[in-house]
């Protein structure tokens, strides 16, 4: 990628969890789409056991048994096949009372086939997977933690809130235990239906990283994970968080974009869940590594993007400027963001308990001064200039081409969206 801009991913599966590929491959298929780093983000393990053997499933039809991993659009035979072309050499079988099984790769010797790739990362990475249930419903949160060296095993509270504070300050003792950089950031926080609320991040505001757009979880269709009409979106959950912690002197949340791949085979990786729908660019000009392309996040030096490209991102004297890579024959709509100093901090509820098909919430509503557009225009550069009562400014890149997923909770179009700055 030129002029320092690497595209990433940063939320991926494997055959470590519930992805559909070897690990080995799952990098493949985002080389070969022109990514320049991929972090293997498998749940609630690092993928460090050299000797984690999987059964391969004979059957061609019917469920898979529960537990063991599926392929889908073609048979575990056609999936070893294509792993022997993809790696020739690499895959490993043995069979035990008339059973074959193969074995996955762990992160060291995955890393080694790809480090003698110049300008090009694999980063190893978890992905805390936590379920709280109550007697009437059941929440999710999953928290993503980056190029840790060890594996962190999750902590769970009585309160998603308290689950993210307690692994909050797990991963910081682990990470203080390590020279090299390392990234937390929550994933989906929709997770089911609303499940962790803004106030979390609110209250918690030494977390820097969110997933502002999943096209897994965002993406995904069905009476289960509309966006209810009156609530936030993940917009305006990202907004509600930074005008908070603006006033409060506090940092800005960053946020970023992923596809949450679990798909790579030619029948599916095109789908909701496959390679190439949602990602970040990190601007890393230099030295390019799985540290530097850390550090330059924890900086703020990225954006997420659903295919929109940025040439250029620039903020000073309290003036933001954007100008778009445009793409033939596509025409862009650029709007501005911010909140005023003195929102109506006001929090209402709305009683969803009885809102079937989807888990029973209470969630809160905000002010919609929270998150208003102060300046939009058609073209492929704008700029916008903070006034006095600004507490931040963020610019958001829309194009008239529709993206892939089919959902409320996913934007229509390909966007791509800057960090949202403040003066300090």
């Amino acid at each position: 990628m030129l002029n320092g801009w690497k595209k990433g991913a940063l939320h991926t599966h494997s055959f470590w969890s519930d992805g559909e590929a070897f690990p080995e491959q799952v990098v493949l298929r985002h080389l070969e789409r022109g990514y320049d780093f991929v972090c293997l983000t498998d749940h609630n393990n690092l993928g460090l056991d050299p000797q984690h053997w999987l059964y391969v499933i004979q059957q061609e039809q019917g469920p898979f048994p529960e537990g063991l991993p599926y392929i889908g659009g073609c048979t575990w035979q056609t999936a070893l096949e294509r792993y022997q072309t993809d790696f020739p050499g690499i895959p490993e079988t043995k069979t035990i009372a008339a059973r074959k099984y193969v074995r996955v790769r762990s992160l060291p010797e995955v890393k080694e086939i790809f480090r003698e790739l110049q300008n090009f990362a694999v980063i190893g990475g978890e992905e805390l997977t936590t379920r709280l249930k109550t007697p009437n419903t059941r929440y999710q949160l999953d928290m993503g933690v980056l190029n840790l060296k060890q594996q962190m095993n999750y902590l769970s509270g009585d309160t998603l809130p308290e689950t993210l504070r307690l692994n909050k300050e797990l991963y910081d003792h682990l990470r203080s235990q390590q020279e090299q950089s390392s990234l937390f950031i929550v994933n989906h926080p929709g997770g089911y239906y609303y499940d962790l609320a803004p106030e979390a991040l609110i209250v918690q505001d030494d977390i820097r990283h969110f997933e502002l757009c999943n096209s897994n979880v965002d993406g995904a269709g069905g009476e289960g994970s509309f966006r209810h009409p009156r609530l936030y979106d993940n917009e305006k959950f990202w907004d509600i968080v930074n005008a908070h912690r603006a006033e409060d002197g506090k940092q800005l949340l960053l946020g970023a974009a992923s596809d949450d791949a679990h798909f790579y085979t030619p029948e599916r990786i095109d789908l909701r869940t496959g390679v190439g729908r949602a990602w970040v660019m990190v601007y890393c000009p230099g030295d390019f590594n799985e540290n530097t392309v850390i550090d330059a996040m924890n900086r703020g030096d990225y954006y997420p993007t659903l295919g929109v490209l940025f040439e250029s991102i620039v903020f000073e004297n309290g003036t933001l400027r954007v100008r778009i890579k445009a793409e033939k024959d596509r025409k862009y709509t650029i709007r501005f963001v911010a909140t005023k100093r003195g929102f109506s901090r006001k929090v209402r509820t709305l009683d969803l308990t009885d809102d079937r098909p989807r888990p029973p919430r209470t969630v809160s509503l905000y002010s919609d001064e929270i998150g208003q557009t102060v300046f939009e225009c058609s073209g492929t550069e704008a700029e916008y200039t903070m006034q006095p009562d600004d507490l931040y400014i963020r610019a958001a890149a829309v194009s008239d081409k529709p993206v892939r997923c089919r959902s409320s909770r996913h934007p229509a179009f390909e966007t791509a969206w800057t960090q949202p700055y403040k003066i300090n």
